[in-house]
Formats: C-alpha cells, sequence, structure tokens
C-alpha cells in the first residue's frame, strides 16, 4: 500500500510540476530585433533558432503612419513554420481603432503586439473586440510622445480596440483619504474623544524591516475574514473536521438576515499588477531579469478582493501578494512615514533603466503619497504599474 501512495505522489507531483498554469522554460536572453518585410513573412528558421536558444525576439513592422512591435517567446513557440505578422490599420477614430493581421493561420504560441498610435491619446484604459467579443483588457502606456496598446493575439482576422477610460488628470475621482487624515477624525461617544486609526498608521511606528510589519496582521486576518471574492480564485466552506455542514437548516432567520447585512456591508475592491511597459524597453532590461518578466505582462490579472475599514492600499497589496505566492518587498521610509515599494515578482526598481519602478494608481489617479498611506474607500480600483519612465508612460505626468 505504501508502494502504491508513493507512485501516486510521485505522478501527481511530476503532473503538477510540468502542467502548472503559465508554465514555461524561462528564457535566457534577448535576440537581435527583426525588420518586418513588406511581404511580413518570418521564416521558419528564426522561430526555430529563438525556440533552440530559449530567447525573446521583437519584430518591428510600419503600416502607413503605425509602428507595431511584436515581442515572441521562444519557450512558447509548439511548431515553428512561417508566419506573416504584418497588420494593417484600417481606421481610427476618438473612441478607438480597427486592424487586421494578415496571416493565413493562426499563432500556436501568444505573441505580444503592441501598436504605437501618432500622438499621446488622453485615455488609460482600452478594451480588445472581434466580432463584438470581448477578448481581453488592452495595457495602454506612452513612449515617444505616442500611446502604445500592448494586448496577446493568437487568432488571426480583424479586431476593434475601444478606448474605455479617460486618464483622471486632476484626481477628481479620488475618495480615499491619507491613514494620516484618517487618525486625526474623531468621533464624541458619551462625551469622550475615539480616534480611529488605520492599520497602516499602526504599523508605520516601527522602523522594522518589512517582513517584520506585515506578519503583524495579514495571516491571520485572511484565515478569518470572509471568503476572498477573487475572480480567478476559489474557497471551499466547511468545519475543520472536514464535513460539510448543512447551514441552511443549521441558522436561524436572525442569523440569516444578519449575513446578508454584512455581505452588503461586505468592502470590495480591484487590483491589478501588471508590468506591459518593459516590452517597449526590452534593451533597457537587466539581462538577469528575463527570467521574471511575464510573458504576457500581467503579474496579477484584475481580481476582486474583500477589505477591512481603513485598510490601505498597502494592506490591500501584501494580502494579495500572499495569496497569490506573489514576491514584494518594501521599506518603511521615515521622512514620508510610509512604505515604498521596491519589488513586486523580483522586478526591483532600475531594473529597466533609471527611471523605472513600481507606481500605483486609484481609479486612474497617481497618488502623490506612498501606498500604506491611502486608506480605501468601497468599490476602488487598484492598478499597480512597473513604469520604464519616472510615470510619464503609464499616465502619471500626463501632458
Amino acid at each position: 500500500m505504501k508502494r502504491i501512495i508513493s507512485i501516486i505522489l510521485a505522478v501527481s507531483f511530476s503532473f503538477l510540476f510540468f502542467c502548472g498554469c503559465k508554465t514555461f522554460s524561462k528564457p535566457k536572453s534577448l535576440a537581435k530585433s527583426i525588420e518586418i518585410s513588406d511581404s511580413g513573412i518570418v521564416k521558419a528558421s528564426v522561430f526555430e533558432q529563438i525556440k533552440n536558444n530559449n530567447q525573446i525576439l521583437t519584430l518591428n513592422g510600419r503600416y502607413e503612419n503605425y509602428d507595431y512591435i511584436w515581442t515572441v517567446y521562444g519557450a512558447n513557440i509548439k511548431s515553428p513554420k512561417d508566419f506573416n505578422f504584418a497588420i494593417e490599420v484600417f481606421d481610427e477614430t476618438k473612441n478607438g481603432i480597427k486592424f487586421k493581421t494578415l496571416s493565413d493561420v493562426d499563432f500556436d504560441f501568444n505573441p505580444n503586439l503592441a501598436i504605437h498610435l501618432n500622438e499621446k491619446k488622453n485615455i488609460s484604459k482600452a478594451n480588445l473586440y472581434k466580432d463584438n467579443e470581448f477578448i481581453s483588457d488592452v495595457f495602454v502606456s506612452f513612449k515617444d510622445k505616442k500611446t502604445v496598446l500592448n494586448f496577446q493575439l493568437i487568432k488571426t482576422g480583424k479586431y476593434n480596440i475601444k478606448f474605455e477610460k479617460s486618464l483622471n488628470i486632476d484626481g477628481s475621482n479620488l475618495t480615499g483619504k491619507t491613514a494620516d487624515d484618517q487618525k486625526s477624525q474623531s468621533v464624541e461617544s458619551d462625551g469622550k474623544e475615539t480616534k480611529t486609526s488605520s492599520k497602516s498608521a499602526k504599523s508605520s511606528d516601527k522602523t522594522s524591516d518589512f517582513k517584520e510589519a506585515i506578519v503583524k496582521e495579514k495571516t491571520s486576518e485572511n484565515k478569518t475574514s470572509k471568503s476572498n471574492k477573487s475572480e480567478t480564485a476559489q474557497s471551499v466552506k466547511g468545519d475543520n473536521s472536514g464535513t460539510n455542514t448543512d447551514y441552511s437548516s443549521s441558522k436561524s432567520t436572525t442569523d440569516i438576515n444578519s449575513d446578508a447585512q454584512s455581505e452588503e456591508n461586505e468592502n470590495l475592491c480591484t487590483i491589478s499588477i501588471n508590468c506591459s511597459t518593459i516590452f517597449n524597453n526590452l534593451s533597457d532590461l537587466n539581462p538577469d531579469k528575463f527570467d521574471v518578466m511575464p510573458f504576457d505582462g500581467k503579474v496579477l490579472e484584475k481580481t476582486t478582493i474583500s477589505f477591512n475599514e481603513n485598510d490601505t492600499v498597502y494592506d490591500v497589496l501584501c494580502r494579495v501578494c500572499s495569496d497569490y505566492g506573489i514576491q514584494i518587498d518594501a521599506e518603511y521610509t521615515p521622512l514620508y512615514s510610509s512604505y515604498y515599494v521596491k519589488s513586486i515578482s523580483n522586478l526591483y526598481e532600475k531594473d529597466c533603466g533609471e527611471g523605472s519602478g513600481w507606481m500605483y494608481s486609484v481609479d486612474g489617479f497617481y497618488p502623490n503619497y506612498g501606498c500604506s498611506k491611502y486608506v480605501l474607500k468601497n468599490g476602488q480600483s487598484i492598478e499597480f504599474n512597473y513604469t520604464c519612465d519616472f510615470g510619464f508612460d503609464v499616465g502619471n505626468g500626463f501632458s
């Protein structure tokens, strides 16, 4: 029996190891960039080479006034063959653009496409559609006074990119308060003054390193709080004995009503982590970091998460990184009484040029203070984006 169990465990481990989600051989180097010819055809020998050498290849093309760049990971190529990488942009309006790929066959890998528009548009969100069907979100960034649209394609054909949201330049929809503002608020109760404080304000009193700061509150909260409403994660409810309980028969009407009210009062926000700007600056990326760069630029897809009253952006970031096993490194800065996020997913500041590092936005606005000082409100949207140009490429400092 022990032998059988050992065999089962070994097979299971091997399956998980070789078939895990987004698992692929990490790239070793950046291949020499190739200019796409007028025919658009890139020979199978090129893909054979980057597949065998486990490299990243960029393919540069131009259609009329539009530049575009494909990024191909050799490790993703299944069967090297000739592919046509030419595209045509046939319509651009203030609300979006339409384009088509000229390849006769679908790609058997996941190339990243970046289309450079001819001006710096006041947009921060865009979505990709094919035949009126939503395909994916589009990461919007800026480079050399142009708007860059980054996304992945597998199937060829006609596509429509719709601009969904304008940049919030002045922060007019910024509704959160800093932890210091929240701490200074007071309420009168029975003649006594009671001050409320955020978790980050409590942890900010400590000047210990990052790990000591988050251990205090993260693990126990994750175990005792409500089920994470993540779009990509699931929770299984049951008692500790492993026996499922029929709560519908054991709960009273009062309990059920109380639970319903609790659900209504639950604070939810969304958070995503993205480093697609690196695709526009691969030549500046530290060669040692090719193995940590996600092949789709997404460290974390847009995820819904519950949070407690007075939680900060930093609290939510720490929690979601803990839940999904994402590396994070931060340090407390006494001068600003806040935590500075140095690294997420092992991508550090200055890993892709002097102006590179992590920045956060809430509802499209980039606050000018640390994320551990931003107290969240229900329904807000958090983004951590990796900048390669002091924030100008992600919309902070838009002009």
